[in-house]
């Protein structure tokens, strides 16, 4: 899948098609905007996401001018090893759940141990879970065929008007699985999970706590982050963070899978409650 990002500054100068049109023909600059761009995907993407071999990115780019900024941060971000290393460190944390989380239920049978030994309140996790998902309905990416059209000026081009919703959902949800949704139910459940020596309880703990995915939830939780022409940026401590929509979505999911999946444990537990078994 293909992504590419939009801040709303760029706006004006896509929907005028004289707007950076000299600056689209210095070579130089195409080529280097061209290159980060692909650097950038292939470092903080996933697999197949970014532009297509045979296009040429300035083409579709407005406002070279501009550009070039966000292009000096992707550099910026590219070069430094220790936020990468962060990165790949969480990317490896994400696929060793998936596959933990898609082949076995050990995550339940965990969980079912754990719930008998806290007080949940369980408010907090559903209001959590309705509002990601109402975040998610305004997605209009990939196999998502219905999602919520935004009422936006027509003066903005249409695929500026899907990339606009695409940011913002991410950033929605985003800010519920990693910031709302650390407190409470979830670090009750990930504490006494750890403490019991249980490891997909263990693993979800790690991931959620990791360095990148820290450094993501402050500078949510500040509102220090920015969206870019190759996806959404964030900055803790002066320091930057990125990643492609693509990488951010498939984050979201598998951390939303962390909560739903405790969500019908829960649900599962409360309803053996209330219709305890004869004999």
């Amino acid at each position: 899948m293909v992504h590419f990002s939009w801040g709303t500054s760029r706006l004006k100068a896509a929907a005028d098609p004289h707007v950076g049109c000299e600056s689209l023909i210095i070579m130089k600059s195409s080529d280097n905007i061209e290159n980060v761009l692909r650097k950038f995907y292939s470092l903080y993407g996933r697999p197949q996401e970014g532009p297509p071999e045979n296009l040429t990115v300035t083409n579709i780019i407005p406002g070279l001018n501009q550009t070039q900024d966000d292009i000096n941060l992707l550099q910026r971000i590219c070069d430094d090893t220790k936020v990468y290393r962060d990165f790949v460190k969480c990317r490896d944390l994400v696929e060793d759940l998936a596959v933990h989380l898609s082949e076995s239920s050990k995550f339940v049978e965990e969980l079912d141990k754990v719930l008998t030994e806290i007080d949940i309140n369980e408010n907090h996790i559903t209001n959590g879970i309705f509002w990601y998902t109402l975040a998610s309905s305004l997605d209009p990416s990939g196999s998502k065929q219905s999602h919520a059209e935004l009422l936006l000026p027509k003066e903005i081009p249409l695929p500026f008007r899907h990339m606009l919703q695409l940011q913002g959902s991410l950033i929605f949800r985003l800010y519920i699985s990693l910031v709302y949704m650390k407190e409470g139910v979830i670090q009750d459940i990930l504490q006494q999970g750890n403490s019991s020596k249980l490891p997909t309880v263990i693993l979800c703990r790690q991931l959620l706590n990791c360095d990148y995915i820290r450094h993501l939830r402050n500078a949510l939780s500040h509102a220090d982050f920015d969206t870019n022409v190759g996806g959404i940026v964030f900055r803790d401590n002066g320091v930057w963070y990125g990643a492609t929509p693509g990488f951010l979505d498939w984050l979201c999911i598998w951390v939303f899978t962390i909560h739903h999946i405790c969500v019908l444990v829960l649900q599962k537990g409360s309803s053996q409650q209330a219709n305890p078994p004869d004999g």
